[in-house]
């Protein structure tokens, strides 16, 4: 099978592109900026998404298109052009293939968790209300119905991926929550303590070609993030004990700071300059990112094997804060004695004596079992079936 992949040389596209090789496809990637190289194995395609007629020929000895190209927030880019190429370009491409002929069997395309309304602490769903905060959000939202719209017209399969935050593979946004680990100090707004969920890139590369090999799923928007949300506080307390620290918060007041980037924020784009504060990066500390993907997990079988102890003992590895590996160890059945709480998680004793960090969280997967990290006397990964507090079954992280 052959598969046309926009935005084939950025952060996604490349793990994609590379995981797709590494299935046995064909790859064609789309490339604006001609000094720009895809992977040793992909056919480089030039052409533009606001201009589908550069890069149409290639497209219809395609078997698959997946849309992962798109323009994103930055202080250069205007809203125009956020409109131009995340949403308009879906209806100019489609209306062109309406009149060509093609071999597509199967279309994806890659919008954003960001949709949905995340002001609220309710895990989110497929059907639940949608709110994008600012233009770019907008935009995807509308690339969104444009996409369905066409691929129902013209009869192609046509599935929305909304992934959540996407972390790992060198990713440089979300390595900030790494690097207060490393620094030992946190930044925290006062009042909030906001729920993230997150999914590696090689994982969410796994699920969309998981998508394109299924012959049922042939419509339909998913979300797709890893086993376990968590509060932000929690994530970094974690991090903290894989880096042997001990994290400081600092609280910060939120109105001063967001009216400090409303002010900034036009001026960077008057003047084509990186502000230094964003009403974006203020709004990752606030945002309730946790999502219910049971809609994909039961259209595909499919749960991640790691869950977020593993995931982030994996990335902080990618960073070069972590020199080797953690052990991991399946256990069965795990008894502790409950201990502490702290940041929205637990410390625990076992038998023997070791100290379990267990990070509390939202479980969406029928796969309950959950994974402790052992910081004494050394860092291991527990991964647990049945977790006991004081002779009681625990069902859920919650119920601690």
């Amino acid at each position: 099978m052959k598969v046309f992949l926009t935005g084939v040389t950025g952060q996604l596209g490349r793990v994609l592109a590379q995981e797709l090789l590494d299935q046995g496809y064909s790859v064609c990637g789309l490339v604006r900026n001609t000094s720009k190289q895809p992977l040793t194995g992909v056919q480089k395609v030039v052409g533009d998404l606001k201009d589908p007629n550069s890069f149409i020929e290639e497209l219809q000895s395609c078997q698959h298109l997946i849309l992962a190209g798109a323009a994103y927030r930055d202080a250069k880019v205007s809203n125009t052009e956020l409109l131009q190429v995340n949403a308009e370009s879906i209806n100019k491409l489609f209306a062109l293939l309406a009149n060509k002929y093609h071999l597509i069997k199967k279309a994806i395309y890659i919008s954003t968790n960001a949709v949905c309304d995340l002001t609220t602490e309710t895990p989110k769903t497929e059907t639940s209300p949608l709110g994008p905060a600012d233009f770019y959000q907008f935009s995807k939202l509308l690339g969104e119905e444009n996409f369905l719209r066409w691929t129902k017209l013209l009869n192609i399969p046509g599935i929305v991926i909304r992934p959540a935050m996407i972390w790992g593979q060198g990713d440089e946004r979300l390595k900030k929550i790494f690097e207060f680990g490393k620094k030992l100090l946190a930044i925290k707004l006062r009042g909030h303590d906001s729920w993230c969920h997150t999914v590696t890139f090689r994982d969410l590369s796994k699920t969309i070609i998981a998508c394109l090999k299924e012959d049922k799923l042939r419509e339909g928007v998913f979300l797709v993030a890893g086993k376990r949300a968590v509060r932000f506080t929690s994530l970094v307390t974690l991090i903290g004990y894989l880096l042997n620290k001990q994290i400081y918060f600092l609280n910060l007041p939120s109105q001063p700071l967001f009216l400090l980037a409303d002010f900034l924020e036009p001026l960077g784009k008057l003047f084509k300059f990186h502000p230094p504060i964003y009403n974006r990066r203020l709004e990752f500390f606030c945002k309730n990112r946790i999502f219910d993907c049971a809609k994909i997990e039961k259209q595909l079988g499919h749960v991640f094997e790691n869950d977020l102890i593993s995931e982030a003992a994996e990335i902080a590895r990618e960073y070069g804060y972590l020199n080797s590996e953690i052990p991991t160890i399946k256990v069965e059945k795990l008894e502790v004695v409950l201990l502490e709480r702290l940041n929205d998680s637990v410390l625990a004793y076992d038998a023997s004596r070791n100290l379990h960090f267990i990070p509390l969280g939202f479980n969406y997967s029928t796969d309950k079992s959950l994974e402790t990290l052992v910081v004494s006397p050394v860092l291991k990964i527990f991964r647990v079936s049945e977790l006991y507090v004081n002779n009681r079954k625990i069902t859920d992280s919650f119920d601690l």
